[in-house]
This record gives structure tokens, C-alpha cells and sequence, in this order.
């Protein structure tokens, strides 16, 4: 297979491993071996049907409660066209709006940051800040109670807004509703520590509504909360890959469509933990700065 694609005699090939319908049936998370010469348009429509299909037999296996006998009698429905098509329909709807919903959150969320960073300054602007370090408080204690009162801010605005999407609106929160705000509360820690370096990076207020346009829009489009990521290029895939909404946006998905999997939201978390610690160093290494 990859020779013929190496010749150009097949543009795109897909794998299917001999696992898959196992662990289609067992709600695992599925990956495809894809092999192919040059990034065209025709492949991401490939993939998206082959997304909707697989989304399709994991709805499936869901409702069959993950048993093979079950399974394989809905999927003989399928194939024979007697299932209502207008049931899946409602379901990928309510999911497209969840992820909609979620996506707007993360934007929301990063807002946050900037709103830490702006009550830094403002303090800074006021005299407050100098007061305080002239005090016993040591200034990185200082810097900690402010991300401690944000990030307790932070959750509790998850926390209602998740409520309001589940019950207000009425939309999915994935399969996992508990991780689902696990990973929001590590996100809101991601947010509070790019505050902190922005702190130190920015000497005025009016720098930060800046950095609202030059830094959340890009950072929310490229990590896929307008649309999904494998939509883009393959080289702002690549770039997406060191922007933490990416990560947070990978395992709303795998969560809302059902195939998640333990070692995946740890990897994304665990990820979203080295951004915000590497946020949080560069921003206490900068304490001089910000004192200034």
C-alpha cells in the first residue's frame, strides 16, 4: 500500500486495523492508518465521511449497550436502511451545538485571562500594588492569592454554564459529563496562569484589550472552536498543535461523539498542566518586571 502510494498510484489509503469493530462495540477510541502523497481538498471530505460513519456505529454500539449481538443486528438494520434517519439527525445536531456551545466557553474563558491581567495593572496603576509590596507580603505570595481567587471565579462560571447547557438548553454533555468539567477546570488554570504572563509582558490596561483581538481570536480559531481542526491545512494543524485550545477542543469532541479514552483525556490534561506551568514560570521569572 505504501509503495503504491509512494508511485502515485493511489492519492489516499486507509487502514482499518483488525480491532476495529471490537473496540467500535467496547466505546474505545478509533484511529486510522492514512497514507497518502500530497494534502488535497477531496481528502478532508474523505475523512469527514468516514468521521460520520464511524460516529454512526459508535451511536449504534451505544444504544446496543455494548454488546456484540445486539450490535450486529442494528448495524443489518442500518445497512438495510429501515433505522429513522431523523432521530441521528436530532443527535448530531444536539451534539454540533454542544460543540458550538463549548467552543464559545473556551473563547469565554480566555477572556478571563485578560480580565486577570487588566486588575494586575490596574492595581499597578493605582498605587495598590506598590503598597503591598512594600508590606510583608512577598510579592509572589501576592501573585498566587490573585490566581487562586480567578481560578476559583473560574470554576464556579464553568460550573453554572455547563448547568445551563445540560439543563436550560438542553444540549449533550458527552458521555462523561464529570471529566468534561475536569477538563474545563484545568483549562480555567490554563487561563489564569497566561494572565499572569501577560502581566508581565504588558504595562497598560490598554494593552490588554489589545491582546483580546491579536491573541484570543487566533488562538480560538486555530485550536478549533469556530470549526473542527481537521477542516484546516495540514500546516495549521501542525502550528494548532502548540496552542492549549487545541488540546481542550480535542477531547470535547472525542467526549461529545463517546470515544474518549482514559489515556487520551490524562495526555490532553497532562499537556494543558505544561502549558500553564510553562505560562506561570515565565511569568514569575518576569516578577522584577512586573513589579516595575
Amino acid at each position: 500500500m505504501i509503495t503504491q502510494t509512494i508511485k502515485g498510484k493511489v492519492d489516499y489509503a486507509v487502514v482499518i486495523n483488525k480491532d476495529f469493530q471490537s473496540k467500535v462495540i467496547a466505546g474505545k477510541h478509533i484511529t486510522l492508518d492514512e497514507y497518502y502523497n500530497q494534502e488535497k481538498d477531496k481528502i478532508h471530505y474523505i475523512r469527514l465521511f468516514m468521521k460520520t460513519y464511524i460516529q454512526d456505529m459508535q451511536y449504534l454500539a451505544q444504544n446496543a449497550g455494548n454488546q456484540k449481538k445486539v450490535f450486529e443486528k442494528a448495524l443489518a438494520i442500518y445497512k438495510a436502511n429501515r433505522l429513522r434517519i431523523d432521530n441521528q439527525t436530532v443527535e448530531n445536531d444536539s451534539i454540533a451545538q454542544s460543540r458550538s456551545a463549548m467552543g464559545f466557553l473556551v473563547q469565554f474563558m480566555l477572556y478571563m485571562s485578560v480580565i486577570t491581567a487588566i486588575l494586575i495593572i490596574e492595581d499597578k496603576t493605582s498605587g495598590v500594588f506598590f503598597r503591598i509590596c512594600s508590606s510583608p507580603m512577598k510579592l509572589r505570595s501576592y501573585i498566587l492569592q490573585y490566581m487562586l481567587a480567578f481560578l476559583m471565579i473560574g470554576i464556579m462560571q464553568e460550573a453554572i454554564i455547563l448547568v445551563l447547557i445540560k439543563v436550560l438548553f438542553n444540549m449533550s454533555l458527552g458521555t462523561a459529563p464529570i471529566l468534561m468539567f475536569i477538563l474545563f477546570a484545568v483549562f480555567s488554570l490554563v487561563c489564569v496562569s497566561l494572565g499572569i504572563l501577560l502581566v508581565s509582558v504588558l504595562k497598560k490596561a490598554i494593552h490588554a484589550y489589545i491582546a483580546i483581538i491579536l491573541l484570543t481570536t487566533p488562538m480560538v480559531m486555530l485550536g478549533g472552536c469556530y470549526w473542527e481542526s481537521n477542516l484546516m491545512p495540514e500546516f495549521m494543524q501542525k502550528i494548532a498543535l502548540f496552542i492549549p485550545t487545541t488540546w481542550v477542543m480535542k477531547e470535547v469532541d472525542n467526549l461529545l461523539i463517546g470515544s474518549w479514552s482514559c489515556v487520551e483525556v490524562c495526555k490532553s490534561i497532562g499537556i494543558l498542566l505544561i502549558f500553564s506551568i510553562v505560562f506561570l514560570i515565565i511569568g514569575m521569572m518576569k516578577k522584577v518586571e512586573i513589579g516595575k
